[in-house]
């Protein structure tokens, strides 16, 4: 079957998990739903189900509605679950249509008997309000796991915009905790029912679609048809995956997943120990990454020594995270940190994409990809909280990637693979550390492994302390580089991919932000060269603002006496190695204005004033402006006066760790200033000598701190 269909005239339609295609009945049921058991045809089905028994108890009456449903649902005085129980013995009516024609029933169709109607009165122990679950389930109410439920449903009464929207919602909540909670799930139906209107969708790590509605009541055989192509076929047809095996039944599970090498094609099986993130599965459509604690698994029995296995959804056109890893390990510049390349990044003992069907050779399902042209790449979840990043171990900070608005985004991106890697350490986050002498170590060293990518022409793209990991050594581990690309990459597509906590602003803006605004430039130099840092950053403030600025230039620097240079051309931004350093910075920032001071004791507590351990009322403005305001970051960028009053919101014992913060935010303002003057000529050496600086500022802080270290822990309430 194509994969890439020919295009109906669908309608793109907003939902809660994104733009999805709205297609037609029929093409959902053809190119979506599983294919019906040999020897079924819903014609003679229906056919059956309205000649079937006594005249007064067939399924479907002489008026041609089921017999349950004499009446439309908004008719009817009675609640919703009275009104919708009927569809359970619809449900049985035609699933014992599909088992006289010998096909094998696997699933349940139940109804919720406590129903959570409002989704903002759903909690942890609400359920849908109907679902079909695998026959002979005995689980059921509050007891039934989410990982029970096979395809979710919801409905309503009324039919109009905002129930619809209610619906939406609901389903989209309850799709997405059946993939959460559920490791095997690749991809998931739902249902959808307002009045007489259903609807049909599908949701996978790539997209959402949608049907057009149809009348359940009256619209026998679609309704028909979705029941038993759900209801009786094989488990990987509704979505499970073949390569993960579930052991036993707890509510902590243990698997063994297949791993497939893409080197050689042999298959390794590996036993989870314990759950080391999930955090990326929660929004229902992204990379929905999985970390365990494993071990390998020959002949029945584990052997070697327990190691990290991450299960995500990546883009198919991207290089695979353990060639990239292959690469950066590999490589060996004398003069570049030479004999550090394996202690800054993992270790990969096998990698590979995920085969569905051994036999056909299939990576991933045969349903057709249908990006819409309004769709940006990866869109998260709507519900999901952009920039709150969680300092749980492990922890997936929120990556979002889109185009520019405005930009051209009709080459669509071809759907994400399912990917697996095994790393050899098993590692911790860096959210987990709360000495700043400690951290400021970390992040040294992760300006000596960008130094390393960076000179071998690679950029990683997604700087976030959720990407960086500390091993058993205490040393830090650059990490996720799924979204790394090489530089000299001319027929890459630039977008704006990154975790927005940590993003550089012209990654967030998605254009320079530093370009001569002036035909009269004032012939910036490179950092090394510059002898008047601090002439240079009035100099330049000036060249953005003259009017906040007033009259900062010395009378050599008036008109007459500057190099003219025509106005540079509009270039469409492309990411580069200061950008991987900027996020760098901001991490950097997020530790020492984004957390409060912790006493290490009970004795050490004496040592602080009392509001040195409580952010200041200002500390915790800025740290909202920074974390959740782009205009704010990138004022801060451009405007050292912003950053000087933010440094002195701080408690006075993190006052000299703010100065050397804000040293690095000018050189990295220069850089970008200089090496902007000719955006085109950018390339993987654009930070030339930045990476030293990062790393001899952030070392000098951790020296600093290592007699009298500061520990620091998230904002308390």
């Amino acid at each position: 079957m194509d994969s890439r269909p020919a295009k109906e005239n669908w309608q793109v339609i907003s939902t809660p998990l994104g733009s999805a295609p709205e297609v037609s009945v029929q093409f959902f049921l053809n190119r979506f739903l599983p294919p019906l058991s040999s020897g079924i045809d819903i014609t003679g089905v229906v056919s059956s189900l309205k000649r079937r028994g006594r005249k007064g108890h067939r399924a479907i009456t002489d008026q041609g509605r089921w017999r349950s449903f004499a009446m439309d649902p908004k008719r009817r005085n009675e609640p919703e679950y009275d009104v919708f129980a009927p569809l359970i013995k619809v449900a049985e009516a035609i699933s014992n249509e599909g088992s006289i024609r010998h096909a094998i029933q696997a699933l349940d169709y139940r109804h919720n008997a406590f129903p959570t109607l409002n989704l903002y009165d759903r909690t942890g122990i609400s359920r849908p309000d109907a679902y079909l679950v695998s026959k002979g389930c005995t689980r059921s109410g509050a007891d039934l796991r989410w990982s029970d439920i096979v395809v979710p449903g919801e409905y309503h009464k009324e039919d109009t915009a905002a129930v619809r929207m209610e619906n939406a919602e609901k389903i989209s909540w309850s799709m997405r905790n059946c993939m959460r909670y559920d490791a095997r799930r690749r991809f998931i139906f739902g249902f959808t029912i307002e009045n007489t209107n259903m609807r049909l969708w599908f949701c996978d790590r790539s997209q959402v679609v949608i049907c057009k509605p149809f009348n359940f009541i009256t619209e026998h055989a679609y309704f028909t048809y979705f029941l038993l192509s759900v209801s009786m076929t094989g488990p990987h047809q509704l979505g499970y995956d073949p390569t993960i095996k579930l052991l036993g039944d707890s509510e902590d599970p243990r698997y063994e997943i297949t791993v497939r090498s893409d080197l050689d094609g042999s298959e390794r099986i590996y036993r989870t120990l314990g759950l080391l993130s999930d955090a990326g599965a929660c929004a229902l459509r992204g990379r929905g990454t999985r970390v365990w604690k494993a071990i390998k698994i020959e002949d029945g029995q584990e052997c070697g020594e327990p190691v990290a296995l991450k299960d995500s959804w990546i883009d198919a056109g991207r290089p695979r995270e353990g060639y990239i890893l292959t690469q950066m390990r590999g490589y060996n510049n004398p003069e570049r940190l030479s004999g550090y390349a394996e202690k800054f990044f993992l270790t990969a003992e096998c990698y590979g994409d995920v085969f569905v069907d051994r036999e056909l050779g299939h990576v991933d399902a045969v349903r057709p990809f249908l990006m819409p042209e309004s769709r940006s790449l990866s869109e998260s979840d709507s519900n999901t909280t952009p920039r709150a990043p969680t300092s749980s171990m492990g922890c997936e900070d929120a990556l979002i990637s889109h185009k520019k608005p405005g930009q051209n985004i009709h080459p669509s991106v071809g759907r994400q693979v399912h990917h697996r890697i095994v790393f050899k350490e098993i590692c911790t986050s860096l959210y987990r550390e709360k000495s700043l002498s400690t951290i400021f170590r970390l992040l040294g060293q992760v300006a000596g492994a960008l130094l390393i990518m960076h000179d071998a022409g690679w950029i990683h793209h997604d700087i976030s302390p959720g990407n960086i990991l500390v091993d058993e050594n205490g040393c830090a581990k650059l990490t996720d580089l799924e979204y790394a690309q090489r530089m000299d990459d001319t027929a890459r597509e630039e977008l704006r991919v990154g975790t927005p906590n940590f993003m550089a602003v012209e990654v967030d803006s998605q254009c320079y932000q530093y370009l001569p605004l002036s035909r009269y430039c004032v012939g910036l130099e490179s950092t090394q060269q510059d002898s008047d840092p601090e002439r240079t950053t009035r100099l330049i403030a000036a060249a953005f603002n003259m009017e906040r600025h007033g009259p900062l230039l010395p009378e050599r620097n008036s008109l007459e006496h500057r190099a003219v240079r025509p106005l540079p051309p509009h270039i469409p931004l492309r990411y580069n190695p200061i950008h991987d350093l900027e996020s760098l910075w901001w991490i950097a920032v997020y530790f020492v204005l984004g957390m409060q001071l912790k006493p290490d004791s009970e004795a050490e507590s004496q040592t602080f004033c009392a509001d040195e351990l409580y952010p200041t009322t200002q500390q915790r403005y800025y740290a909202g402006r920074l974390f959740f305001n782009a205009t704010s970051r990138f004022s801060v960028m451009n405007d050292s006066t912003f950053f000087a009053a933010i440094v002195q919101s701080l408690s006075p014992s993190l006052h000299d760790i703010g100065m050397v913060l804000e040293d690095v935010r000018m050189e990295l303002f220069r850089t970008y200033s200089h090496v902007e003057q000719d955006a085109s000529t950018i390339d993987h050496k654009a930070a030339e000598g930045l990476h030293a600086l990062l790393l001899e500022g952030f070392l000098d802080i951790a020296g600093t701190l290592q007699e009298n270290d500061l520990v620091v822990c998230p904002f308390k309430e």
